[in-house]
This record gives structure tokens, sequence and C-alpha cells, in this order.
């Protein structure tokens, strides 16, 4: 897409919001004035988030709405339960390798980024000229966590993290829903994420059992990877469990000491 030279004088701004802790402390830090106003906080569902996500998004939703904050929520349309392998999570192959992670751009940064030109009215299709940094992009990324920051890929989009800026930790956004009593968001992920640790699968486990045998029929459907894995290697397979066997028989009652797989969809990474 061609750009000016010039920046916007009339930038929009914008919350990507996954409903975490720290996405919704920023829309929280604008309802009582300690942010700047913005156009719209936006929401990507990819159609299966955790039960409690929801009921996040519910009830902040109100919150904000009531407050005089645009809350947008929008999707691609499908549910990531019904993904195809062009736009699947990093599912973990035969090998312990997790397979490349194509679900991020599709369920949630596109929408975003579609929201984001509706609202400042700019053309859906990517075409035509458009001013620099016709959009600026709050994104939750506290000051513990600064090291996923990053630059925007498009010209018109600007992100800023004002919880880096500020120096605000998750801890001290925890202290701001506690002191104005409001529910605090737990970690945001999709059902499906393979970067979910044991207590983490546990805890779907053993409180959401309906969505357990959910996630016991998707691991099971995923199993025979995709045709292009097939027609590489002969004994491919795909898994939710990063130890490469059936969710089904993983025993939840050790604790997950495993450092080096992270989940990255925490805190914003996601929304970028």
């Amino acid at each position: 897409m061609p750009y000016t030279v010039k920046d916007n004088p009339n930038p929009k701004k914008f919350i990507s919001w996954g409903a975490g802790l720290q996405s919704t402390c920023l829309g929280v830090m604008v309802i009582l004035g300690m942010l700047p106003k913005v156009d719209g906080i936006i929401f990507a569902d990819p159609g299966w988030e955790h039960p409690y996500t929801y009921k996040t998004v519910d009830f902040y939703t109100k919150y904000f709405t009531e407050n005089g904050l645009l809350v947008d929520i929008v999707s691609v349309g499908t549910s990531i339960k019904d993904f195809n392998w062009v736009n699947s999570p990093p599912f973990f192959y035969t090998t312990g390798a997790p397979i490349t992670r194509q679900c991020t751009s599709y369920y949630k940064i596109q929408p975003i980024r579609q929201a984001m030109r509706r609202l400042c009215g700019l053309s859906a299709s990517n075409t035509g000229r458009t001013l620099k940094k016709s959009a600026y992009c709050y994104m939750g990324i506290s000051y513990d966590e600064a090291q996923r920051m990053r630059d925007s890929d498009r010209n018109w989009i600007a992100y800023e993290y004002p919880l880096v800026d500020m120096k605000w930790t998750r801890k001290t956004c925890t202290k701001l829903f506690v002191d104005n009593n409001l529910p605090i968001p737990m970690k945001s992920s999709c059902m499906v994420c393979p970067y979910h640790k044991k207590k983490e699968w546990a805890l779907i486990k053993n409180t959401y059992p309906e969505e357990w045998d959910e996630l016991i029929k998707f691991d099971e459907k995923i199993r025979d990877a995709s045709p292009r894995m097939r027609a590489r290697y002969t004994n491919a397979h795909c898994y939710l469990w990063k130890g490469t066997i059936p969710l089904k028989d993983v025993d939840f009652s050790e604790i997950d000491t495993d450092k080096e797989i992270e989940d990255i969809c925490d805190a914003g990474y996601c929304f970028i």
C-alpha cells in the first residue's frame, strides 16, 4: 500500500483488547482518566476462548460501554475449532517441535486491523494512499514484559505501550482492579493453544468437563496432521500436548517445570 510522507494530523486511538489482565487494565485506566480517551477497544474472538475469558468480555463490555468507551467485538466469522491447516495453531509435531504458528494473524491480528481501518474511515481493501500513523494502538504489555514490545509493520499504525512507559507491572495492574473493586481478569488464551502449561490444562479438565471432552476430541482430530505433512513423512502426527502423547493420557498430577515453552498469547503478544 502506498503511503503519503506525512503523519495523519487527526489520528484515531484504540486499545487492542485480549480480555487479559494488562489489556483490560488499559481500558479501566481510560475510564478512570489515567490515560487519554480512545476511539474504541477492540476484541477479536477466535470462537473458542477460555470460558472465563468470555465472562470477562461480558462484564467489561458492559462496564466500558456504560462509561462511554466503544467496544468493538470482531471475528473472521468462523471458530478456531473449525480451523484448516492454513491457519492452524502451533500444534506439536511428532518430533516434539511446534509447527508454524498461523492462527495469530488469521484470528487476531487481521480482524483487529480491519476494525481499526473501518473505525478510521479507511478502505477495507488496504488500497489507496493512506497517511502515516492514522491509528495509534495501545498494547497491553506491562513493564515486567517489556521485551515483548515491537514496532508496527504497517506505516498507518503506531503501537504504544502505556504500561511500559509508566513502569506498571502485572502486580500494579492487579492493584488497580482491587482498589476499584473490579474483577481481576485471568490470563486469556484460546482453549486449543498448545502453549498451555500443565496447571492450565488441569484447570480446564477439573473445572469445565464438557470443554475438556471437546478438547480430547479435537486432539484426536489433529492426530493425522495435514495432507502435506503426511505426504512428506509417513508417521506424521500432531498433538496439543508438548510431550507428543494424546491429551487424555497426560498425567496432570506433576508440577510443570518446563521453562522453554512460553505462552506467548499472554500479555497482548497475540494481538500485535
